[in-house]
């Protein structure tokens, strides 16, 4: 019988996990033609897919109003279209949390997409938590070590000059203060 249980875990790994936030962008990165995953911002905030034309913040549709925000957020720092994908387990269980996230994005303009979670929904583990969004606000790399260069200050904060930045290549720009 321990045998049997075993073989049955070594033959069917993807079964028994459910996927993480990391792991659904990385499989999501290629199809909204992603150029940076987890880009970090001056703010120390982090874009999950970053495309040529989109901020996208990647969560899952019980957690819809912080990827609002979070959409709304990278938009203004990389001046591209805010977008939010959720991630969704049952789509029948959670289209409460997909209504509400589709009323308000179209209200303020942010590109709405749902995809399906792979895997089976499990109960989460302490490890887990980072990829359910316990993690300060970070997003899809795995980065739960990371610790920032440095702290930004306020007045180093300015959405216009990081822009302009990015636009001319000039990285200075972020960190000078008037």
């Amino acid at each position: 019988m321990r045998y049997t249980v075993l073989l049955m875990l070594l033959m069917f790994p993807p079964a028994l996990a459910a996927e993480t936030e990391s792991e659904a962008c990385k499989r999501l990165a290629p199809k909204y033609h992603t150029v940076a995953i987890d880009a970090v911002l001056p703010d120390e905030s982090r874009v999950d897919l970053l495309s040529e034309t989109h901020a996208w913040e990647v969560d899952w549709a019980p957690k819809w109003s912080e990827g609002v925000g979070q959409s709304l957020l990278y938009a203004i720092w990389t001046g591209k279209q805010p977008g939010l994908i959720l991630l969704v387990k049952d789509r029948r269980a959670e289209k409460h949390f997909v209504l509400r996230a589709k009323l308000v994005c179209e209200k303020v303009g942010i590109d709405l997409r749902v995809e399906k979670s792979n895997g089976v929904d499990r109960q989460r583990t302490a490890s887990d938590q980072h990829d359910r969004g316990d993690h300060a606000g970070r997003g899809c790399g795995d980065h739960q070590d990371h610790q920032p260069e440095r702290t930004t200050e306020a007045a180093d904060l300015d959405p216009v000059r990081y822009q302009d930045s990015v636009a001319t290549g000039d990285s200075n720009a972020v960190t000078e203060v008037d």
